[in-house]
């Protein structure tokens, strides 16, 4: 028989808690009770309550998750894992078990609350997956977005023909980059060298910016940016790992994440745009790749998504399953229930019939017909951000040297507009080129 006892602050449940959380972090970061104590009090003036869960057998702690519980259409209260992730092993940390599920499971129902549990990123298979499943039936679970992976060892599978043909085309690009400068990786290891790191991070944030600059992003928020340098700042060992892409010192591309172990779990990645045309996300990657072995990592977690980005490198995927169910039986439990899972199983559906790109289209149709190039020679401080080193194919008649200076130029000042120390020359007599009424107003990528 298995009991839970339930705390409502950090402070109070750190010494029967913490230990059990900080074991469960060498499998996944998210587990760190320094993250999940930061996580809290970054969302905490928002009005969120949280409630720490132990499972106990006898006197014994075997387990312990944390949950969120805010107020969500109207009365009702919706209650989720605190820090997002896969709940199969985020969510509860020590003993994975059906009975730890269904222990766990049966404490929500039972406390009283109006509201329903939405539990994402449930591994098929997993403890938790098979207690809602069972409680709940196959048709309350909802297929989200996978997690692939890649096997860095010897023993991988084998690629497939298209996935290996791609990416024996990355060298190549690397190549013709590296006629704009030199190209290194530089591995920023924010436990081994804290200060250093700091320093770094406001410049990826600059580059992250670049690469989201017209699309919506977590990581443009201020709050987000501010709780991940506090933690890195703060935590006594962060395990955050960065894999950054230099051109000619310059950052252009990184890979964020931690290390947990023999496992590397990307969190945060970007490039910088102006080279998508050289696969420049998919160069630092595979350079990524080839330090992490030296490293002793042999699994590369891509975290959640579908793109063709990971998808192309993953050696499998683990399909993640959410679920949505009532916390009691009254009419603010069933609308808050189904008010949530109508969203969910509405974007499954798409996916599954490879709908969302063809509702893209058309959003993007309707945002009016004007085009990129319009954009860019409608103003020149734009045109120099967005027009960058790839996109001169109409100053081809230019002489080579002088072409590479109108390049190195144009680079030049998207780095010194993102606050990026640069070295390179910027000749008076390359300005003119970059009005409307020179020849870069019919740049195209």
């Amino acid at each position: 028989m298995l009991d839970v006892r339930s705390w409502d602050s950090f402070e109070r449940a750190r010494t029967r808690l913490a230990p059990v959380f900080d074991a469960a972090s060498a499998q996944n970061p998210f587990l760190a009770w320094d993250w999940m104590s930061a996580y809290w009090e970054s969302t905490r003036r928002s009005g969120e309550r949280i409630s720490l869960l132990g499972v106990f057998r006898g006197d014994e702690l075997i387990a312990a998750t944390a949950f969120r519980l805010r107020k969500k259409y109207g009365a009702a209260t919706l209650v989720e894992f605190l820090t997002e992730g896969r709940s199969d092993s985020q969510g509860i940390a020590g003993e994975q078990s059906l009975a730890v599920a269904n222990a766990i499971l049966q404490h929500l129902r039972t406390r009283g609350l109006n509201g329903a549990v939405r539990l994402n990123e449930m591994a098929e298979g997993s403890p938790m997956y098979e207690a809602c499943r069972l409680a709940y039936g196959a048709e309350a679970m909802t297929c989200e977005y996978p997690c692939p992976y890649r096997d860095l060892t010897s023993a991988a599978p084998p690629e497939s023909s298209s996935n290996k043909s791609f990416q024996k085309r990355i060298p190549n690009y690397q190549r013709r980059l590296e006629a704009f400068g030199r190209v290194e990786l530089k591995v920023l290891d924010f436990d081994a060298n804290r200060a250093e790191c700091l320093e770094w991070l406001p410049r990826l944030f600059a580059l992250h910016d670049l690469r989201h600059a017209e699309r919506r992003n977590a990581w443009k928020d201020e709050r987000n940016r501010e709780f991940l340098t506090d933690y890195a700042r703060t935590a006594v060992k962060s395990n955050l790992l960065a894999f950054v892409t230099l051109l000619d010192s310059v950052p252009v591309a990184f890979d964020l994440g931690f290390r947990c172990a023999n496992k590397f779990v990307l969190y945060i990645p970007a490039f910088h745009p102006s080279f998508e045309k050289f696969r420049l996300g998919h160069i630092n990657r595979a350079m990524t790749f080839q330090q992490c072995s030296r490293l002793g990592i042999d699994h590369y977690d891509f975290s959640r998504g579908d793109s063709f980005a990971k998808r192309v490198w993953c050696h499998g995927v683990i399909d993640n399953y959410s679920c949505t169910f009532p916390l009691g039986s009254g009419m603010p439990s069933r609308l808050a229930t189904y008010a949530l899972q109508a969203p969910v199983r509405l974007k499954a559906w798409l996916r599954e019939h490879n709908q969302t790109k063809r509702i893209a289209t058309i959003v993007e149709f309707a945002k009016g017909p004007q085009t990129k190039a319009a954009k860019v020679s409608a103003d020149p401080a734009r045109l120099r951000r967005e027009a960058g080193p790839l996109r001169y194919s109409a100053l081809a008649g230019l002489p080579e040297e002088q072409m590479t200076q109108l390049v190195e130029f144009v680079f030049a000042q998207q780095c010194k507009e993102s606050a990026w120390q640069v070295s390179w020359p910027s000749p008076d007599l390359l300005c003119a080129k970059l009005t409307p009424e020179g020849p870069s107003i019919e740049i195209t990528c």
